[in-house]
């Protein structure tokens, strides 16, 4: 039996159920699901235009409890974009970057046995030639396979639109879908989105 509501799935399979904190934007991999979101823009009169637009989001194992967090950057001489969203959609600001600790947007409130990421699958380039990539090392493409996460090490997926150069864009969505599992808890799904943007012009 399934239950689900928005980017959280429930799947039946033990006699008890986690207690997660969920304090991000569901993700339905569109741009108006959006948890972060890096954007920047970028206008130079020569030839040496380039804007930096990127997200991460990923999970964390630390403490005796699981976090899903997300970090971004924007830069160009435009204003660029750095924010997270609340549940309800409120911007809530710069939430550091991808190599920082990052802004906690789901803490499960529980440590796992394992966990399952899903992401690759859920890749989209919407303009130009953006880069997606895994953060840490797991197996993405597949719903099945189950690890257990190093404490205090990131997994994830990262999503980076910076470019340059000339004129053009970059803009991508990406989405990672993370199923917990502990032996007498049912399975426990949850997706969060990221979306970024690079736009960049040169004069010449």
């Amino acid at each position: 039996m399934l239950a689900g509501l928005g980017g959280i799935l429930k799947t039946a399979a033990g006699s008890s159920t986690f207690a997660p904190t969920v304090s991000g934007r569901l993700g339905l991999g569109t741009v108006a699901s959006r948890v972060v979101e890096g954007g920047a823009d970028d206008y130079y009169p020569g030839p040496g235009s380039s804007a930096d637009g990127s997200n991460s989001i990923w999970v964390l194992r630390t403490g005796g409890d699981v976090y899903i967090r997300v970090g971004c950057r924007g830069a160009g001489n435009g204003t660029p974009v750095e924010a997270w969203y609340n549940q309800a959609g409120a911007d809530q600001g710069d939430p550091g970057e991808e190599s920082t600790a990052g802004t906690t947007v789901f803490q499960l409130n529980e440590d796992v046995d394992s966990v399952n990421i899903y992401a690759s699958a859920f890749d989209v380039t919407t303009t130009g030639s953006p880069s997606f990539s895994a953060v840490g090392t797991f197996t993405d493409d597949q719903k099945s396979t189950f690890f257990l996460p190093t404490a205090d090490v990131k997994y994830g997926r990262l999503l980076d639109c910076d470019g340059g150069g000339g004129t053009g864009t970059n803009e991508g969505l990406m989405s990672i879908e993370v199923t917990f599992r502990k032996a007498g808890l049912d399975d426990y799904t949850v997706k969060f989105t990221g979306w970024s943007y690079a736009d960049w012009e040169s004069d010449v």
